[in-house]
């Protein structure tokens, strides 16, 4: 079994409208917190509720990409 290498990540803490569509398919849009980025995802924080699995654009004045929504590990009692 090889060894996990944790990801390098980069400490951003800016502003960024975060879009997904909710259960009922309707189109919700927030502005939201980067805390930080990797290549491989971004910790994004909402205050509004976003199902798992849900796949979320993200925008912000450098960039724009989007991902599936999950929880991280260890955030859950």
């Amino acid at each position: 079994m090889s060894p996990v290498v944790p990801e390098l990540r980069t400490p951003v803490m800016t502003l960024v409208e975060a879009s997904w569509k909710d259960p009922n398919g309707i189109s919700q849009t927030v502005t939201a917190r980067m805390e930080d980025k990797s290549a491989g995802g971004a910790c994004i924080r909402l205050k509004a509720p976003v199902r798992v699995g849900s796949k979320l654009n993200i925008q912000w004045r450098f960039d724009r990409f989007s991902g599936d929504c999950s929880i991280p590990k260890g955030t859950l009692s």
